[in-house]
């Protein structure tokens, strides 16, 4: 009779009622707006980038900033007019405060009286007071022919007026709806790293030219009309430039080979010995247009001073060092026509004294 009975009950309902108390001379007709938070609700910002490769236009970007919303509030919303806000409500206010930090320094005659005194079983006294712990305060903010999103701007952040009504279950199921959409020019570049990978990956290097910020999220990519995979991009702002992978490059062939591998000692009245290596790397074009091509490798460096690394003389002079502020990244770059190939000698020496062992990758 019991389960009957709960079977019969009504659902339990959230509700949230507002009491609003108006003094008037006399009677007359108002309408209330009111607003409030709710905290069931967010959305995060993802992203559709198709790259267009045509030998009369030129290789093109299309770009569309989308936004999933997710709502598990008392109710579902139906046919709602919705704005979505780069504001954090959630997040932090203020930066966080950074703690002082004082050096503790101990000289021999502190830690030998320190030793005596744990010896005796006596609590060593302390000079110098320990250092405050640093704290730091991460909160995750909480995350989302077509009509455009009407953009506004609410002093330091953006709201976004969807074009169109939606209606958004409160089921938890996310809601993907559209903001806006742009078309860039892209740069194309094949990136090889032949030391980890021989496979050369096209990427594409653009100049964001939208309004408002464009908040870090997925990208789902495609290569003409071909589903490639899924990328990544961060957080940017129009006028910044970005670049996305569209997997490898088949018409690009790489090879690498070691050339030289000596471990030996270095001039006849010294006590250093010499650690050399060398490879060659061949890059090859099968495009049947232009190439931009950027082979990426890298030479150890030292901490010590009696320790030291140069690149061999007969080495390819590097484009860039300190590649992307990389200590030690090389990379070439340079154009190849069609049908070319291009070859690159790339290595380095190491001295350092006979007493002195290193480790190196391969």
């Amino acid at each position: 009779m019991q389960v009957k009975l709960n079977a019969a009950a009504p659902d339990a309902l959230a509700a949230t009622q507002v009491i609003v108390n108006v003094s008037a001379a006399e009677a007359s007709e108002a309408t209330f707006k009111i607003s409030y938070r709710m905290a069931d609700a967010s959305w995060v910002p993802f992203y559709d980038a198709k790259l267009n490769i045509s030998k009369s236009t030129g290789s093109k970007l299309d770009l569309v900033r989308r936004a999933a919303v997710t709502q598990s509030t008392p109710e579902s919303w139906n046919n709602v007019a919705l704005t979505l806000s780069t504001s954090r409500p959630n997040g932090t206010t203020t930066a966080p405060v950074l703690d002082e930090e004082m050096l503790q320094v101990f000289d021999k005659n502190t830690e030998a009286a320190n030793a005596a005194l744990a010896e005796s079983e006596i609590a060593p006294a302390m000079d110098v007071a320990p250092a405050p712990a640093a704290r730091s305060v991460l909160k995750k903010a909480k995350a989302i022919q077509q009509k455009q999103a009407q953009m506004e701007m609410a002093g330091f952040q953006v709201n976004y007026r969807i074009a169109e009504r939606v209606s958004i279950d409160n089921s938890g199921q996310s809601k993907r709806v559209r903001i806006d959409s742009e078309t860039l020019d892209a740069k194309l570049v094949a990136e090889v790293s032949p030391r980890l990978d021989l496979n050369a990956y096209l990427m594409a290097q653009f100049t964001l030219k939208g309004a408002g910020p464009y908040l870090a999220g997925d990208v789902n990519l495609h290569l003409n009309d071909v589903y490639v995979g899924q990328g990544r991009l961060a957080q940017l702002n129009a006028g910044e430039q970005a670049s996305l992978g569209f997997g490898a490059d088949d018409l690009i062939k790489v090879t690498r080979n070691e050339l030289k591998r000596l471990s030996g000692e270095e001039g006849i009245l010294t006590s250093s010995t010499v650690e050399e290596r060398a490879w060659d790397v061949a890059v090859k074009n099968l495009h049947d247009t232009p190439m931009t091509v950027t082979v990426v490798d890298r030479m150890p460096f030292s901490p010590r001073e009696d320790v030291t690394v140069e690149a061999l003389r007969d080495q390819t002079p590097p484009t860039e060092t300190n590649y992307k502020k990389r200590r030690g990244v090389m990379a070439w770059t340079f154009d190849m026509p069609p049908a070319t190939e291009k070859n690159l000698k790339i290595g380095y020496k190491i001295l350092l004294p006979e007493t002195v062992k290193i480790g190196l990758a391969e």
